[in-house]
Parts: structure tokens; C-alpha cells; sequence
């Protein structure tokens, strides 16, 4: 690996284990000791909060899940990937207001996240994005639709090539040259790689942001 650059690796659901639990605040702490920079992780509105999980919850007195101010405790450290889950047109402003208060709580500067609702309805996305666009402003916000179909594929590069969509998040086996011709490289977010050697050869496509399970070795 003398001449492999290191893309961007987001911990996937934080950096977890069979002793750590995905999406728990020991799987973001092992992502930090790891010296993961960037973390993705899955959010859900639960009545007036957003908490962290990524089945839906099972809201019980026995569980109690992270909310996503909890996983902002190492601030600007992280880059993060929010993957919203239950996110719509009704529960919208709610969803923005709440994610507003605990970003702006945590410090955390808008460079440093990407939105990506999970949303395979395009329509409904492009509507969804229009609300985040307007609610932090056109140039503050990085936005990302969600593709884990090969039947979506040209409607994805549709949307790219007719709207200012920022990211594609992307299932790894749907990206093909033919695909990196129409949406650029540096757009795609590839999720979950946690072979080295695919690793390799999509970033020697040029794809450069990867949430992975794993600690890949670095140059």
C-alpha cells in the first residue's frame, strides 16, 4: 500500500464489535481511540427527540438509547454521516429544529456533517432536501440521497444531472466507471467496505469516502 492514499473511512455506526454494540456510545468512543476522524450513525425521532439506532426503537423502561446529542460529544473531532431513518414531510420541521439545538449546542460546524435520509422515493427526497437547503442555508448544507438498488440507478444520475444534490450514498457493488462518469467521484459515499482490496480499487476510481466496520490499514 506504498502508494494508497487514505480515503475518508467513516466509522460505520461507530466503530463497533462483538462486544461493542453498533450505534452505542462505546462504538463512537472505540471509533475516537481508533483515531476514526469521521463517523456515521443512524438517527430516529422518538416523540420531542432523536435518538440513535438503527432498527426501529423499541421504546421499553429496559433500553435506553444515545440521543444524538450524545454522539456529538467529540464535537469538530468528527466529520458525520446522519443517516435519518423515519424522517418525512410531516415530522420534518421538528426533525430540523432538534437537530439544529443539539448541533449548535455541540459546537459542531456544518462542514463537518452530511444529511443523508435514508429516502428511496426520490420525489419525497428532492422535497426533503429543498427544506434542508432552506433551512441552513443553500451553501451551508451537504446533502446526500441514498441508492441500494441497481433499478435506481438512472434516476440517480437524473437527479444529478438536473438538481444540486451534494452526495450519493451508496451500496459499494452498484458503483461501476460508467456510474463515476456521471456523478463524480469525490460525490459518492460508499457503504460498507471492509475489504481492503475493494477499498483499494474504488479509490483508485477516485471514490474517496467509505464507511467501513473495520480498522484498515494505513499507509
Amino acid at each position: 500500500m506504498n502508494n494508497f492514499i487514505l480515503p475518508n473511512l467513516y466509522a460505520h455506526r461507530g466503530l463497533h464489535n462483538a462486544k461493542i454494540l453498533e450505534n452505542s456510545i462505546e462504538s463512537l468512543d472505540n471509533a475516537y481511540n481508533n483515531f476514526f476522524t469521521a463517523i456515521e450513525f443512524d438517527i430516529w425521532l422518538n416523540e420531542n427527540s432523536l435518538i440513535i439506532c438503527h432498527n426501529k426503537p423499541k421504546i421499553s423502561a429496559e433500553i435506553a438509547y444515545p440521543s444524538l446529542k450524545n454522539f456529538l460529544k467529540y464535537q469538530n473531532h468528527f466529520h458525520y454521516w446522519l443517516d435519518f431513518k423515519n424522517i418525512d414531510l410531516e415530522n420534518i420541521n421538528q426533525i430540523l429544529d432538534l437537530v439544529t439545538i443539539d448541533l449548535q449546542t455541540s459546537k459542531i460546524a456544518l462542514q463537518k456533517v452530511i444529511f443523508a435520509p435514508y429516502i428511496n422515493d426520490y420525489d419525497l427526497a428532492l422535497k426533503i432536501l429543498a427544506k434542508f437547503k432552506n433551512h441552513f442555508g443553500e451553501k451551508n448544507c451537504n446533502f446526500a440521497l441514498i441508492c441500494d438498488e441497481t433499478s435506481d440507478i438512472n434516476e440517480v444520475e437524473r437527479i444529478f444531472a438536473e438538481n444540486e444534490v451534494d452526495f450519493l450514498s451508496i451500496y459499494h457493488q452498484l458503483i461501476t466507471a460508467e456510474l463515476l462518469q456521471k456523478i463524480a467521484p469525490k460525490k459518492i459515499l460508499a457503504w460498507t467496505v471492509n475489504d481492503e482490496k475493494i477499498l483499494q480499487n474504488l479509490c483508485n476510481l477516485g471514490v474517496k469516502n467509505f464507511a467501513t466496520d473495520k480498522i484498515l490499514p494505513k499507509n
